[in-house]
């Protein structure tokens, strides 16, 4: 099944604060499922039709899946990148509700720690510095990683679904 996406604008101009709020959160993890941002902006679907009518953020969707929205200045989620990208969306979208952050690919906790973000598979090296793997299917990490499943997090706040192997 491919990903289809609208068509790209040329970008305009975006006078909304509450636009420009969704797009640095679509900027900092790379794009999100407009699940996930309903979670943070009880705004966000004006805010995404000023993004795509400005040239900002293209839709992007499975036939029967999540519509996720990409930051033009990302790359845009193909076939094999799609659920990892949802996820990552979704994760993000959990960290800010709880008070944390992810930046890129490194989850920023409240406490100040900072944990290297996977999702998996693939199973990261094993002479990786332990961190949070995002599970897309059920897989045995090494003990002391973390890690919380993709299908979890559209369901349940970050501390109830986040485990410690």
């Amino acid at each position: 099944m491919t990903v289809l996406v609208d068509q790209r604008k040329s970008p305009g101009l975006i006078t909304s604060p509450r636009a420009e709020r969704v797009l640095c959160f679509l900027e900092s993890c790379a794009g999100a499922s407009e699940e996930a941002l309903a979670l943070l902006f009880p705004f966000y679907r004006q805010s995404l039709r000023i993004l795509r009518g400005s040239g900002y953020a293209l839709r992007c969707w499975k036939p029967g899946g999540e519509v996720f929205w990409c930051p033009m200045n990302k790359p845009l989620p193909t076939d094999d990148t799609y659920a990892a990208r949802c996820a990552l969306g979704w994760l993000a979208a959990r960290f800010a509700e709880s008070g944390a952050e992810l930046q890129g690919r490194v989850a920023v906790l409240k406490n100040r720690q900072r944990l290297r973000v996977y999702v998996v598979p693939p199973v990261p090296p094993e002479n990786e510095e332990p961190g949070l793997a995002v599970l897309l299917e059920k897989v045995v990490l090494p003990k002391g990683w973390y890690s919380v499943s993709a299908a979890q997090l559209p369901k349940m706040k970050l501390s109830d679904c986040v485990r410690k192997m």
